[in-house]
């Protein structure tokens, strides 16, 4: 019988750990706002076929590239929401990025499959940019969930070159906070965070250029449900790209904001404008329903 049980846990350990994340599991949607469905390829297409993306992708337009999380895949609410609100406020390309083989399988899976999976989305992008000829400054990486740690890992392939990252509510659970698995502010030029389940699903602790914790950076207001206070970090982030009235307050925690005990500056959290220069930790205070922002 212990024979048989340590098999078990063999297999186990196997599955969760040993068997690794392909090139192939990913899929690369290209979109603009004429085209919302998105155009598919597949890493192996990129030298042979990437014509067949050019008729919805404009070298001569910035680059959005969204990556969702966990069980979420090309057609999530993550990607379809920001994706309107990109296009219903500016005319950037954006690329969505599918690694549902991996992210719909179990969390341990997903989790472990995410340096790899960010070191082929970094390849296939390097690969993009040369046959295109196109400059690696016009892209900004979105991240979700576990979609965050695997931008930071797109950063770390970019040795900290590109221009912007935002991490939306990283993943906590079983994640090492460390500059080489997980979503740091040196895996590129600037780095924001937005904080909305805190300490749950998501990270508590500082990991951007600047940090921004709404409604204290966890139990958002108007949130009942399970994964609400996780999904709102890109509900915000959707509705800044369409009207930023996310104001928020430099300050040293939750508790002097909320007792108007801060002296800090003031900066708009999200949105794809980001003001570079801001620096630190800030708190704000949404509505319960959309509009969030206060203004």
């Amino acid at each position: 019988m212990s024979c048989y049980i340590n098999l078990c846990l063999f297999l186990v350990f196997a599955y969760c750990f040993l068997v690794q994340a392909t090139p192939e599991d990913l899929t690369y949607y290209f979109k603009n706002k004429h085209h919302h469905a998105g155009v598919p390829l597949k890493n192996h297409d990129v030298h042979d076929n990437v014509e067949h993306v050019e008729s919805v992708f404009d070298r001569t337009k910035k680059t959005v590239v969204l990556i969702h999380g966990w069980k979420d895949n090309h057609n999530s609410n993550f990607n379809n929401e920001i994706s309107e609100a990109i296009f219903n406020s500016s005319d950037a390309n954006v690329i969505v990025v599918d690694w549902s083989v991996q992210a719909g399988k179990t969390y341990i899976r997903a989790k472990n499959s995410v340096p790899n999976v960010g070191n082929y989305c970094a390849t296939f992008l390097s690969q993009l940019l040369d046959i295109l000829d196109y400059p690696l400054n016009y892209i900004t990486v979105v991240g979700f969930s576990l979609g965050a740690h695997v931008s930071g890992i797109v950063g770390k392939h970019f040795e900290g070159s590109l221009p912007l990252i935002i991490g939306l509510d990283p993943a906590r659970p079983l994640i090492q906070l460390n500059t080489t698995s997980a979503l740091h502010s040196e895996d590129a030029k600037y780095v924001q965070i937005i904080h909305t389940d805190a300490g749950s699903a998501g990270v508590q602790v500082s990991l951007g250029d600047s940090d921004f914790y709404p409604n204290g950076g966890n139990n958002q207001l108007g949130c009942s449900i399970n994964g609400c206070d996780h999904n709102r970090a890109w509900v915000y982030f959707a509705e800044s790209i369409r009207n930023n009235q996310f104001l928020a307050q430099q300050c040293h925690n939750f508790e002097e904001y909320s007792s108007h005990n801060c002296y800090g500056h003031y900066a708009l959290m999200g949105g794809l404008d980001v003001d570079v220069s801001i620096k630190g930790t800030y708190y704000l205070i949404t509505n319960e329903h959309s509009p969030f922002g206060r203004g």
